[in-house]
């Protein structure tokens, strides 16, 4: 799941695996999670013609932080492979490439807020889920709605 905080939401339908990392020039200190972006590969002798389209999870801390870098999942990195050829696409490592930032599309889903475990009645973290990125929330209210009250078993 990595710094976003998907966890094993990675793994399952709408994001299924179609997930990279960014160096910080997309990552933005975390404002990068959940935004989506084609990539295709540029390497047209290992590589379709297909973009593949990944949404954001992951920081990669190791990145250089001038220029922009796609960390991608290998299920990612294999849908941009010629028909047979997956392996030897995920050996290369890096490869060319040109991007553009898209619209996520969640068929099915709306916008949903996860209560982070470790949050108390005094502090709250929450996981977005199935926004678009960085701007796409203007604001949020929580309005209280009954009291916590602690009961012992």
């Amino acid at each position: 799941g990595g710094a976003c905080g998907y966890g094993s939401l990675v793994d399952v339908k709408p994001l299924k695996a179609r997930v990279g990392a960014v160096g910080p020039v997309l990552y933005k200190k975390g404002e990068g999670c959940g935004e989506c972006y084609k990539v295709k590969c540029l390497d047209h002798s290992i590589c379709s013609k297909r973009a593949v389209t990944v949404i954001i999870t992951d920081e990669c801390p190791g990145c250089p932080s001038d220029r922009t870098h796609f960390d991608l999942s290998g299920a990612a990195f294999g849908h941009m492979a010629v028909k047979g050829e997956n392996g030897q696409l995920r050996n290369k490592g890096e490869i060319p490439i040109v991007y553009r930032r898209t619209t996520c599309v969640y068929t099915g889903k709306n916008i949903a807020f996860q209560v982070n475990e470790g949050s108390t009645p005094y502090w709250l973290s929450l996981l977005v889920e199935f926004e678009d990125g960085d701007g796409d929330i203007g604001s949020m209210h929580i309005q209280e709605v009954c009291t916590f009250l602690l009961l012992s078993c």
